[in-house]
């Protein structure tokens, strides 16, 4: 059995006016294959074409992240944000880094901040939208009766012979949107978040606008 997760990393992708990427999670996940990226995720690896609830937070807005295994929380936010949105930070100029970390009873959480030029996290959202539409189009090829997709190494074959690239490789979230740390509509919808899953964001976006300030 995996080890149960007490560590999580989360990926902010910002510029300095203020805007930053956010994603809303799907209620169901139909493919997992983030084990290409990381070997140690023993559950990262499957299909399921009648599809995995996701428990927590599914249908709602969250910032891209996960457990951080034994990874540092700035390489663990770089990979999380690489298995959900299919863009790897890597490719793209990155001015500072930041991160922020609090613990919650057994649970440690961090907030990593990506700061980049606004052209470039232009880039990385468009980039985001192609990678999880090709992911959608996976998705529904899976739930399809006669499907070929029937194992993990399926996703990246059907991929590559529709030209379905890049795709996100754990299909958890289903869009990302571009929102401004300065807008009153934000920072009243963000602050609201109070439920179980996604009260830790509150803290993410506290020090998000510390860092977006002049």
């Amino acid at each position: 059995m995996p080890k149960k997760e007490t560590k999580f990393a989360y990926a902010v992708i910002y510029s300095s006016n203020g805007d930053f990427i956010i994603a809303n999670k799907n209620n169901k996940a139909y493919y997992f294959t983030s084990r290409l990226l990381d070997p140690a995720k023993q559950d990262g690896w499957q299909v399921i074409p009648s599809g995995q609830l996701i428990s927590l937070g599914g249908g709602m807005a969250c910032f891209p992240g996960g457990g951080m295994g034994s990874h540092a929380a700035e390489q663990a936010a770089r990979m999380e944000f690489l298995e959900e949105t299919g863009v790897n930070l890597n490719g793209y100029p990155i001015s500072a880094v930041a991160s922020s970390g609090w613990t919650d009873g057994p649970y440690t959480y961090y907030g990593v901040y990506f700061r980049v030029a606004a052209a470039d996290l232009t880039g990385i959202f468009n980039q985001a939208i192609l990678s999880l539409n090709n992911s959608r189009w996976l998705a529904g090829v899976i739930q399809q009766q006669n499907s070929p997709i029937k194992l993990p190494t399926d996703v990246a074959t059907e991929a590559n012979a529709n030209n379905m690239r890049p795709y996100a490789f754990d299909n958890e979230l289903n869009n990302v949107e571009k929102w401004n740390c300065n807008n009153p509509d934000v920072i009243n919808t963000i602050n609201g978040w109070t439920n179980q899953a996604q009260n830790w964001f509150i803290n993410i976006f506290a020090q998000l606008r510390t860092l977006c300030q002049p």
